[in-house]
């Protein structure tokens, strides 16, 4: 046994030691628990936005959407589900993409956003590239509302859509197409798994003649299969 002097010196030791282990445990556990999350709400949002049309803004709002080359290479969404969009609305939806050499092609295909005097929007959609208030692809203000549609290529491989609408005038509002664009990728040849569109931007041939401008001059839906649209 060890003199009492000894003994009392290793359980003081033990009881400052143990209470520091457990913290240390404690924080990796909550660390973990906190990645578990973050991977939990990743996958769901990446459940709930699918490849159909059935993807709407307002439904959506803050989620970020990963686009991967293999599974999900674009699609499209409306700004809302109903017939017009709400008032009072400021919505933001992210897509980014899995790569960080691949950019992203967005197409506004068709929009209505009426309030508008002709030298400010009261509603707007913007785009961002790279962050929320960021670069603005989109910078054109007859682009962010009225009728004019646009398409535009981002320079990071983040693209942010900020919807915002005031009380005064609601209309039907807007629909977009997002897609993977492969600068990298030389040529763009088909037997890779890509078409390459007529202004060069190189998408992936799983989104060719699905009924979406996806290449943003509408190529990739001009010649279809009969039957294919």
């Amino acid at each position: 046994m060890y003199p009492r002097s000894k003994a009392t010196s290793l359980k003081s030791r033990y009881n400052n030691d143990v209470p520091k282990n457990y913290e240390n445990m404690a924080v990796v556990v909550a660390l973990l628990l906190s990645l578990m999350s973050i991977l939990m709400v990743t996958e769901s949002t990446s459940a709930i936005f699918s490849s159909s049309d059935k993807n709407y803004m307002d439904k959506l709002c803050n989620s970020v959407i990963v686009l991967d080359g293999e599974k999900k290479p674009g699609s499209s969404f409306s700004s809302t589900s109903n017939s017009k969009y709400k008032p009072n609305t400021n919505c933001t939806l992210t897509f980014k993409t899995a790569q960080t050499t691949q950019r992203i092609i967005t197409t506004i295909e068709k929009i209505d956003i009426a309030d508008s005097n002709g030298a400010t929007c009261g509603d707007y959609i913007k785009i961002y590239d790279g962050k929320f208030q960021g670069p603005i692809l989109n910078k054109n203000l007859a682009e962010q509302c009225g009728s004019s549609t646009s398409s535009h290529v981002s320079i990071s491989n983040v693209v942010v859509f900020h919807f915002f609408s005031n009380g005064a005038k609601e209309a039907t509002g807007f629909k977009a197409s997002v897609a993977l664009h492969f600068p990298l990728v030389q040529a763009c040849p088909q037997d890779l798994g890509v078409y390459l569109c007529t202004n060069k931007n190189c998408i992936s041939k799983l989104l060719k003649c699905d009924g979406h401008n996806h290449c943003g001059d509408n190529s990739d839906e001009k010649i279809c299969s009969i039957g294919k649209k």
